[in-house]
């Protein structure tokens, strides 16, 4: 194993490993080597990455797919956009690429880590994001707005770049994506994590509040409540489930009332619609479950990954204990974006469009699947 990938190996283990950075199957990461991008696979977990989870593809492929015009139509452009991207892979290669492999292809870093920290989202989920990032980053930074993922998410970063770039601004280390996460680039393990203190110690510097920690979360010690809402839950569902709890203060407030819940009713980024649905349900009480989520699965046709019950705390569940294991971390880190995004505006969740997006995109239907 030469050198630089057993850097990237490196970075990626520290960031997937670290859950202020990464929850769940999120964040990916990529080298650039001779012509050779090496970015992660989908469904491999960065905390315990090896050589064989990254995908090896051509970047005189990559670089090619914006020489060609795609339909307007969005689900025939992101099966043309697949196809070519599939294309790309080395000989030999059969796993699938990152959903953010050609935007890692295009960022002239040789190390790219992209991860979903909940304080920098609390920045990109902020009403005022976009005049604060320009604020404490300046032109270190490029902010770039919520679009729907894949082959525009990467074209509009393309652009954002090239404008700064043909501005006279230097090329930016630190891209801040709405609703999304944070993009670094660097030419060292060094540089990347130097940039990452950097960006960490500035958004603490301007945090009005924080948000309770994981070691203050304690599991809902009621067991015939949680049996309680188990049977309720599996009845609705039509099957067994695991059931993963929290109680903090957070919870109990957001749980409150309806309005008080507000901030979590729809989602801020999209692995949380991947690993625990668009928003979770809110019930006054745990017999309140069958028809909340009837209600729920009216709307959006996909099942939540958890409910807040008033008083009582967080019930997280799916049909396999890691997942539910994974709702809960991703419910626990809404509500943490939520108080983080107070200091940076208030909270801006997804748009019902963007939610749909996501819920309905072939790549991250497999990126679910296939979660390792």
């Amino acid at each position: 194993m030469f050198n630089e990938l057993q850097t990237i190996i490196d970075l990626s283990r520290s960031y997937g490993s670290n859950p202020d950075y990464v929850l769940a199957g999120g964040g990916n990461t990529s080298l650039k080597h001779d012509g050779t991008l090496y970015v992660k696979a989908s469904g491999y977990p960065l905390a315990t990455i090896g050589e064989e989870g990254f995908v090896k593809m051509s970047m005189d492929s990559l670089n090619a797919i914006w020489n060609k015009n795609y339909p307007d139509e969005v689900k025939a452009r992101e099966a043309e956009v697949l196809a070519d991207m599939m294309a790309a892979r080395l000989e030999g290669e059969t796993a699938r690429p990152s959903v953010e492999a050609l935007l890692h292809s295009l960022i002239k870093g040789k190390y790219v880590v992209h991860t979903h920290p909940g304080l920098i989202n609390g920045l990109t989920c902020g009403k005022a994001g976009e005049a604060m990032t320009a604020e404490i980053f300046g032109d270190r930074a490029v902010w770039v707005p919520s679009v729907n993922p894949g082959y525009i998410l990467a074209k509009e970063i393309r652009d954002r770049i090239e404008a700064a770039v043909s501005a006279g601004k230097a090329y930016p280390a630190i891209l801040v994506l709405q609703n999304h996460g944070l993009f670094i680039s660097g030419e060292s393990k060094e540089q990347i994590d130097s940039i990452h203190s950097e960006v960490t110690a500035e958004l603490k510097a301007r945090l009005k509040r924080t948000p309770v920690s994981l070691s203050d979360t304690a599991e809902i010690a009621d067991a015939a409540l949680v049996g309680a809402f188990k049977s309720e839950a599996e009845a609705a569902l039509g099957g067994e489930l695991f059931i993963k709890t929290a109680v903090n203060r957070d919870i109990l407030a957001f749980a409150e009332s309806e309005t008080a819940f507000d901030p979590l009713r729809l989602p801020f980024n999209p692995d949380q619609i991947v690993y625990s649905g668009p928003g979770p349900l809110r019930l006054d009480k745990v017999t309140d479950f069958g028809s909340v989520y009837k209600k729920y699965m009216e709307r959006w046709n996909r099942k939540p990954g958890g409910a807040l019950v008033a008083g009582e705390g967080l019930f997280a569940f799916d049909v396999t204990e890691k997942k539910a294991e994974s709702a809960r971390s991703l419910v626990l880190d809404s509500a943490a974006i939520a108080v983080y995004s107070e200091s940076f505006g208030g909270p801006k969740p997804m748009t019902e469009e963007q939610i749909i997006f996501i819920r309905d995109w072939e790549v991250e239907s497999y990126r679910a699947s296939v979660q390792k």
